[in-house]
């Protein structure tokens, strides 16, 4: 990677503000500075005390409508009409560490997509778990698409990508985890993905979340389920390996919607291994 245009994107929405001075704060402390904030705004008012209060960053503000899956396909792409050579992604709720930008930078000249490591944050910003990713994955090491097949490592807030290895993105709108299709078919399209800890996001846990992590009660155990579900649906249109993935996880959906004592003996299980 050259010396492009670099955006950091991010998509805002009204529930999302209370947490937008710990986000904005983080990434003006930026050690490297030279990037747009590519903020898609799904209906938030009152973004523009934000812009003052923050107004050493360069914030390229975009108003979009429609299904999360949707909005991020749009913006996605806009990033490629822009002409930016990478594009750094950051959830609005969470904030980053200082080197986060330039280390995406940095390591983005050898490899096409990097992922960070986490610190699970509580709402209020304590530390619940440091390095949890790191914990699972080796620091240093790639990432490929079968160790993704049942997870998610990928999030919108500890990935970067090189801009040139796709080129417009259409995403269905019944996907929940945008995410997890997105990386999955970069690494189907021939991608390579490479993990560090050597930077971190602060990735808060709270009931915004769509299937946060270390969360196991019935709602979001339900939740992970019909994202799976969605997720194998994508998948098995472009990858066959998925179609089995698929079906069985229709076959768990229908299980428990339909027998309450599956139902109640399956989340026992997720809930007992957690």
């Amino acid at each position: 990677m050259g010396s492009g245009k670099i955006a950091f994107f991010t998509v805002v929405f009204p529930s999302i503000g209370k947490y937008l001075d710990d986000f904005f704060g983080s990434l003006e402390a930026q050690t490297f500075k030279d990037f747009d904030l590519i903020l898609i705004n799904d209906g938030l008012e009152g973004i523009g005390k934000f812009r003052s209060k923050y107004g050493k960053l360069r914030i390229r503000e975009t108003a979009l409508g429609g299904t999360p899956a949707k909005i991020r396909e749009a913006g996605i792409n806009l990033t490629g009409q822009e002409g930016y050579e990478a594009v750094i992604f950051g959830d609005a709720d969470d904030y980053f560490a200082k080197n986060r930008v330039e280390k995406s930078v940095e390591l983005l000249k050898d490899h096409e997509i990097v992922v960070n490591d986490l610190d699970l944050v509580a709402e209020r910003g304590n530390i619940l778990e440091k390095g949890y990713l790191s914990k699972r994955v080796k620091p240093g090491s790639s990432i490929g698409l079968d160790f993704i097949k049942d997870k998610n490592v990928f999030g919108f807030s500890n990935t970067a990508v090189r801009r040139n290895i796709f080129d417009k993105v259409k995403f269905e709108d019944g996907l929940i985890a945008v995410d997890w299709f997105f990386f999955s078919y970069l690494l189907k399209s021939g991608a390579t993905a490479f993990f560090t800890d050597e930077t971190v996001t602060s990735y808060r846990q709270h009931d915004l979340n769509m299937v946060g992590i270390g969360k196991y009660d019935d709602d979001t155990i339900l939740r992970g389920i019909r994202s799976k579900l969605a997720q194998y649906e994508a998948m098995s249109k472009i990858d066959p390996a998925y179609r089995q993935l698929k079906e069985d996880a229709g076959a768990v959906l229908a299980k428990v919607e339909a027998d309450d004592g599956f139902k109640r003996d399956y989340f026992g299980k997720i809930k007992g291994g957690a």
